[in-house]
């Protein structure tokens, strides 16, 4: 994602003046509902407009349009046009004074700068409007909306009245209802559902993001976006909308940008209308807050160790909290507990404006080119929210912009977290806790499932290693969660004694390393019951062409292994004596054997080519999409459960290019004789000959 461009103009400020409704209207007191007035709310949203040039409305000037529109419409809105004041127990109360709104008006000059600024004065004031003249004719409306008076569905339903009187008409479409009582606690108020997103969380870590060095970015989501990101979703959450994905995905990486400890909970709360819950519903026209605040609470190391449907889940349940009867709790839990704010200790709180109608709001000019909030990370405690905005990029993909506000260094690992999810690679940030990846991989032929790679750290030994570099870096071990059940189906064994069972789980465990130089180490483990190195050589390779797109293997899987079964009756028709049983009378212990690897390239393998026998295998061929690997093959020699009786040819590149390497167990008497006998060998001298030093090579 390219970083944003600055756009830098200027505007002439004018004086700015009041609008008050272009007729008398009541003065009277107005209590706020229960849900109105939560601490939560005492802030004011900004939101801004931009409308185009339009050739039909020449001449006509959008601030005396819309300034008389504002006149006309706060004669049926006439609370706005009032004051509000806080009462006994902090309940607020507006009182219509027919006073009026602010209204700021501002001409372009060469370059832009902010609309205008409402200071502490303006929080008594429901609405402040700002609107700039641009130099093609067309303008910019910017407001502020006091968030106790209205929800964004609230305020778009006054916007379109504006627009409507701008229009011509004389009375809205919708006409607004006050109604407060219907979102008041219930006497006497009991609380009946949990409501978690107002716990009292002490912040004993400093974990409320800082203010200073905040950096603003805006991500769009098109149709290739959120395909790239349902890769993810695994098949029985395949129905989860847009929203709830986003919501997901978004939470895990600015978790992980923002770097909690492992153990530590964190939190995401979905804004949720809750107008459709209610039976029977709230009258059209309710211009009050109608909206819950539901939240998921989990650990950090379970969110982002955990596939993505983990985090989907979780979404998904806390929006289906939401009930009529949860609304009627959380009237009275504010009444109980004096009007909390939810908390915000480790907390992202979303909301979804993609059918709020900011984009359908006309003052006689077309609908706006952007309609929506002005900023990411606005309330009470700045910084813990994000929108999503309905938007058309230059390309005319519909689509979604949301807007994310975080301190600069967290922005950058946030960024990098969610393009390795877009692009499908492996994140490379070395601060980084976790990496995403979308391998595809094949069970049955022609089925193709989705398998989510979760990486957490963890020490462990390496058996089979496929690397493109080799830098100090950290392990991380990796599991593979994906329907392969004819690979992970645990395999059982009767005890013929007393018939108990012994079970062998995981045939495969994996490991991936990540390198700073951005290339990575891809480890396996491999239970030698179900596969040679060439049967598991032809799944890296079909997991390989997955990685690369393919939607299955070039080879299909065939099990079959009836074919290797013993015949019936069965019978030894040949001499196998490496199943000969010979008595151990001259045994090595283990902690006294020597490894070594020897290289035998170009130069040395006509020389010993009557004692080489290298069996091409194809580990060295995987390719994940970063090529192929610089070496492929077993990790150590002393596999098996007799280890000092291995030795393993490998293919593996020198400096040169050339290939050939063997690794060989040996005691430490016998290893210093093997090392003269094949020095000897290869400089053409008879045995005992000169002392020499290993021909290691250096892996």
């Amino acid at each position: 994602m390219a970083p944003p461009s600055s756009l830098v103009f200027t505007v002439r400020r004018c004086k700015p003046e009041l609008v008050a409704p272009a007729k008398p209207t009541p003065h009277e007191f107005k209590q706020l509902s229960d849900v109105d007035d939560q601490e939560g709310l005492r802030f004011q949203i900004p939101v801004i407009s931009f409308y185009k040039y339009d050739p039909s409305m020449q001449g006509r000037d959008p601030v005396k349009v819309i300034r008389e529109a504002l006149a006309q419409t706060l004669v049926f809105y006439y609370p706005f046009a009032g004051r509000l004041r806080e009462g006994p127990g902090r309940k607020l109360v507006v009182e219509c004074t027919g006073e009026g709104m602010m209204l700021h008006l501002n001409n372009l000059v060469t370059h832009f700068s902010p609309l205008f600024h409402a200071g502490r004065s303006c929080f008594l004031m429901f609405l402040a409007l700002g609107v700039t003249r641009l130099k093609c004719g067309g303008f910019i409306l910017a407001l502020r909306l006091n968030h106790t008076m209205s929800d964004a569905a609230s305020l778009v339903q006054f916007m379109m009245a504006v627009g409507e009187m701008a229009r011509g008409a004389h009375t809205p479409s919708i006409l607004p209802v006050w109604q407060r009582h219907l979102l008041n606690a219930r006497d006497p108020p009991r609380m009946t559902c949990e409501h978690r997103e107002y716990d009292e969380i002490a912040d004993t870590k400093g974990t409320i993001i800082p203010l200073d060095d905040m950096a603003h970015r805006s991500f769009f989501f098109g149709p290739t976006e959120i395909s790239a990101l349902r890769r993810f979703v695994p098949r029985h959450l395949s129905q989860c909308s847009t929203f709830e994905l986003l919501t997901a995905c978004l939470w895990r990486c600015r978790t992980i940008a923002i770097q909690p400890d492992l153990d530590e909970e964190v939190r995401i709360i979905c804004i949720v209308n809750a107008r459709p819950k209610f039976d029977p519903p709230l009258p059209t026209g309710y211009y009050g807050n109608a909206f819950a605040f539901p939240m998921a609470v989990t650990t950090t190391g379970k969110l982002c160790e955990n596939p993505l449907g983990y985090a989907l889940e979780l979404v998904k349940k806390a929006k289906n909290d939401v009930t009529e009867e949860y609304m009627r709790s959380l009237a009275d839990l504010m009444v109980i507990r004096g009007r909390p704010h939810f908390t915000v200790v480790r907390s992202y709180v979303v909301s979804d404006l993609t059918r709020a109608g900011f984009r359908e709001v006309d003052f006689g000019w077309g609908m706006p080119a952007y309609g929506g909030p002005a900023k990411a990370g606005v309330g009470a405690i700045p910084g813990v929210g994000s929108f999503y905005i309905p938007f058309k990029n230059g390309l005319g993909e519909d689509g979604i912009v949301i807007p994310i506000c975080l301190p600069a260094p967290a922005m950058e690992r946030f960024v990098k977290e969610l393009d390795g999810l877009l692009k499908d690679q492996l994140v490379t940030n070395e601060n980084s806790k976790f990496i995403i990846s979308s391998l595809r991989v094949f069970g049955q032929p022609g089925t193709r499932y989705n398998c989510i790679l979760n990486i957490k750290k963890e020490t462990d030994n390496v058996y089979c290693v496929l690397g493109s570099n080799y830098k100090k870096t950290e392990t991380c071990t990796l599991h593979l969660q994906c329907h392969l059940s004819h690979l992970i189906t645990p395999i059982t064994r009767g005890n013929g004694n007393n018939g108990a069972i012994t079970r062998f789980t995981g045939l495969h465990s994996a490991k991936v390393t990540r390198l700073r130089c951005g290339g990575f180490i891809f480890a396996l483990r491999l239970n030698h019951t179900m596969s040679d190195a060439i049967g598991i050589a032809q799944f890296m390779g079909a997991v390989g062409e997955m990685a690369r797109g393919k939607c299955a293997p070039s080879i299909p899987h065939v099990w079959q292994r009836e074919l290797l079964n013993a015949r019936n009756p069965p019978r030894v028709t040949c001499t196998h004596h490496l199943f000969d049983e010979v008595p151990d009378t001259n045994d090595y212990p283990l902690h006294n054997m020597v490894p070594c690897s020897f290289f035998f390239g170009s130069t040395q393998g006509p020389v010993l080519l009557s004692y080489r026998h290298v069996t091409h295998v194809g580990f060295e061929e995987v390719d994940f999409g970063w090529g192929k690997a610089v070496y492929g093959g077993p990790a150590k020699l002393w596999n098996g459960p007799n280890p000092k009786l291995t030795g393993q040819y490998t293919l593996c590149g020198n400096g040169s290019g050339k290939n050939g390497i063997v690794s060989i167990l040996l005691p430490n008497v016998a290893h210093e004789i093997f090392l003269k006998e094949l020095e000897g060998m290869l400089k053409g001298h008879a045995i005992g000959g000169p002392s020499s030093t290993p021909i290691k090579s250096s892996m």
